[in-house]
């Protein structure tokens, strides 16, 4: 059994298997029960609604989760979808697209599995290491900006190219491929997230703010209101995903 990252009433994350630590972020389940948002993360997932497969995201605004049903799910990390996909990330952009228009047999045939597996989460990730062999290489700029963005110091996106040795089109070109937005609108995401996990260990909101790279509170409350369709002190008291998105 996974060892389980975060858990609520309705929802749990567990550590992705050791076979896909480098590609997944956690898979997750959602039992349901109330209306909500889900929030940019700079992820792509697959998830399984009882009735199909779907690609969700990447996410530049926040995407209400209706209450009926259940899903399971499993969280790439930023940039490693596309090689699995084989489709570009820009193409995903705040979509919910069915599996089978990428995997078409394969997918078809899973669903068939999941309809009647125990685990579903299991199964996915089985299907995930099954297709593995035909996943492309991933971009390692991308995945360089990524962990540079995640740090306590993010550059701007200039000096984030010149220390990557391209151009700023070039490093927005290979972004959106693999991310499905540019530089910027990564640094904002992660930044965002940076603030909200700061919140729940505690910190004051003009703390986190600060901690996280904003010029003022209010800079942080506008960004929560843009990114997340509300204000930071729903985050104090509200659970969320915490996952740090693959990037710590």
């Amino acid at each position: 059994m996974q060892l389980i990252l975060q858990k609520t009433a309705m929802y749990t994350e567990w550590r992705a298997p050791r076979e896909l630590a480098d590609a997944l972020v956690c898979t997750w389940s959602d039992a349901g029960g109330e209306p909500r948002a889900v929030m940019p993360d700079a992820c792509i997932d697959i998830v399984w609604d009882g009735d199909q497969l779907i690609i969700a995201g990447p996410d530049t605004r926040p995407v209400s989760l209706q209450a009926d049903g259940s899903f399971v799910g499993i969280r790439f990390r930023p940039g490693v979808a596309p090689a699995f996909l084989d489709i570009p990330a820009s193409e995903l952009l705040d979509a919910r697209i069915p599996l089978r228009e990428f995997w078409r047999g394969f997918a078809d045939e899973l669903v068939e599995r999941l309809a009647h597996a125990a685990d579903p989460a299991a199964l996915l990730t089985q299907a995930l290491v099954e297709r593995r062999a035909r996943a492309a290489d991933r971009d390692p700029l991308v995945e360089h900006l990524v962990r540079t963005f995640a740090g306590p110091r993010q550059p701007n996106v200039f000096d984030a190219a010149d220390a990557l040795g391209v151009s700023e089109r070039t490093l927005r070109r290979r972004c959106e491929a693999a991310l499905g937005y540019g530089p910027k609108t990564l640094e904002r995401i992660l930044r965002f997230r940076r603030a909200l996990r700061l919140l729940h260990r505690g910190h004051a909101l003009a703390d986190a703010s600060a901690i996280a790279g904003y010029v003022d509170q209010s800079h942080f409350t506008n960004e929560c209101r843009r990114l997340a369709g509300t204000t930071p002190a729903t985050f104090a008291r509200a659970p969320f995903s915490l996952s740090a998105n693959g990037c710590n």
